[in-house]
């Protein structure tokens, strides 16, 4: 019998299954990025209609990731990003014990 190989963000489960355990936390940063991409229309003035012109991405699933409701493929939320003439920059983040403990 071979061991499982422990996914970061899981917690074995029964037989060959992985539960997750940060749902939480990524549902928490989806709605971060939601909440920075609403701000960021409000100072750009775009409405949905607009970026979803400007995006082809129909206004439901805009609305779905401005609000960290639904999950998203990357690729649209890069359109939206490159739309609004947005980038993501991705740095090193303090580590504190709770964080480990996820």
């Amino acid at each position: 019998m071979t061991k499982e190989k422990y996914i970061p963000g899981t917690r074995l489960g029964k037989g060959i299954s992985f539960e997750r355990t940060d749902n939480e936390y990524i549902q928490k940063q989806k709605e971060e990025l939601g909440n920075v991409l609403k701000t960021k229309m409000k100072e750009k003035k775009l409405t949905l209609r607009k970026l979803e012109t400007m995006t082809n991405i129909y206004n439901p699933q805009i609305q779905g990731i401005t609000s960290g409701r639904t999950n998203y493929v990357i690729e649209n939320f890069l359109r939206i990003l490159n739309a609004m003439d947005l980038r993501i920059v991705i740095e090193d983040v303090p580590v504190t014990n709770d964080e480990h403990e996820r």
